[in-house]
């Protein structure tokens, strides 16, 4: 099993329920991050989440690609913050 963004080129806007909200909050609250992403994947079946894995210098390429988020000036804005 191999998902990447750089290989496939298919990703999606997913909005979490609060049951799967939870599950991220949960592993937030474990840790100090400060910018981190979280990988879920999906029991297509059962429809349940599990926790995969974190990486700690995620990319931001899917979400330029297919949103208007801009993630590295919320993450700048972050820093400037943390450091007033």
């Amino acid at each position: 099993f191999k998902a990447n963004y750089k290989i496939n080129h298919k990703a999606e806007i997913y909005n979490l329920n609060e049951d799967e909200l939870n599950l991220i909050k949960t592993v937030l609250n474990k840790f100090q991050f400060d910018y981190v992403g979280i990988d879920i994947l999906k029991n297509e079946s059962t429809g349940e989440f599990y926790f995969s894995e974190i990486e700690d210098s995620v990319g931001a390429r899917a979400v330029y690609d297919i949103s208007d988020i801009d993630i590295i000036g919320m993450y700048v804005e972050y820093i400037v913050k943390q450091l007033n």
